[in-house]
């Protein structure tokens, strides 16, 4: 159920906000073809129990009776984007290593083309998470910094001459080298006008990635590229405008965590977009949810605004399970029509 909260002045565009348009639009989403190209994770998860502190340190000992991988980072966005329906590629940079495999045998399973580049002497990024009684022990990281010369080998492929340009490209940055300035480069290329493309950003590439259709900074993301805290809806408001101009974006999506979402529309309108106080158990792969689903949507023809409110309603399904997580259409068409209310404020 969806409960829009509006001025009088802002009800001719707030109606249109709708289960029925949404819920089509979620089945607009199987039309979609998309290419993800970021860095490429494997997550290792660890469960077990806790009983005792270890005699060599003050640690907890956990007795670990469950292992899992599942696909991070760029890997989970078109592991989202699969799940939802889109036709997906991903591409990125990993090297000739046990983790490399496991990353294709799990996109095999989720049907996810890989066009992952396989570099000599590079880490496959492989982040192992120990949880015990339902809580993150500690989270142990392999990776090194040759992310960037791998990146270069992907440029190339990219510019094949076998291969066109994608139709819709989404950007998935964890600064771990992989979008380097080159490969960043390629895509303000004439061959690539015509690609729609929509950002998960790190301030530090922030200057070097083409004009989006939208981008999705989280809180502390927007701060760093706005170069100050965010106080209030003035400053949120200031944050996504300067984000836009700075990059050429024609829509800014501010994830908020548990105050919602923001959306500055490339008409000029701010939304504000909150749901109801959820059981938050981990945010892993949250934001990659919230590009995933918001870059499919508009490729399967949604606007800025109903895709944003289908990404808030999806980010708050996977926050409620343990590990990145993944919406499917039938998931979110129920909570769709039985979820939490949403309530959306235009702010400007």
């Amino acid at each position: 159920m969806f409960h829009v909260k509006h001025n009088q002045d802002d009800e001719p565009m707030l109606r249109n906000i709708s289960q029925d348009r949404l819920l089509a639009g979620i089945d607009a989403l199987r039309a979609a073809r998309i290419t993800v190209a970021g860095d490429v994770m494997l997550d290792h998860y660890q469960y077990g129990t806790v009983d005792r502190i270890s005699p060599e340190a003050p640690v907890p000992v956990v007795a670990v009776v469950q292992e899992q991988y599942r696909l991070g980072g760029a890997a989970n966005v078109a592991r989202n984007t699969r799940s939802l329906g889109a036709e997906t590629k991903l591409l990125g940079c990993c090297g000739n290593n046990p983790a490399r495999s496991r990353i294709g045998e799990l996109l095999r399973q989720e049907g996810v083309e890989d066009g992952i580049l396989t570099v000599p002497d590079l880490a496959t990024i492989q982040k192992t998470r120990v949880i015990a009684q339902g809580q993150q022990v500690v989270r142990i990281d392999k990776e090194d910094s040759g992310a960037g010369s791998g990146a270069e080998g992907l440029k190339s492929s990219l510019l094949r001459s076998d291969s066109s340009p994608p139709q819709v490209l989404i950007l998935s940055d964890y600064g771990k080298g992989t979008l380097s300035p080159g490969f960043l480069a390629v895509l303000q290329g004439e061959e690539f006008s015509g690609c729609r493309i929509f950002v998960d950003p790190k301030p530090d590439n922030f200057g070097s990635y083409p004009a989006p259709e939208m981008i999705t900074p989280n809180r502390k993301e927007t701060e760093r590229i706005w170069g100050r805290r965010m106080r209030g809806p003035e400053d949120i408001v200031a944050a996504g405008d300067a984000i836009r101009e700075g990059c050429g974006a024609e829509n800014v999506l501010i994830t908020l965590g548990e105050e919602g979402m923001v959306l500055l529309e490339a008409s000029g309108a701010v939304w504000k977009i909150v749901t109801q106080a959820r059981r938050v158990f981990d945010v892993t792969g949250a934001g990659d949810t919230v590009v995933a689903v918001a870059s499919a949507a508009m490729a399967g023809g949604m606007d800025a605004l109903h895709a944003s409110v289908l990404a808030n309603t999806a980010a708050g399904m996977v926050v409620e399970e343990v590990g990145a997580a993944t919406v499917d259409a039938a998931g979110l068409k129920h909570h769709i029509r039985h979820g939490e209310e949403i309530s959306v404020h235009k702010w400007r």
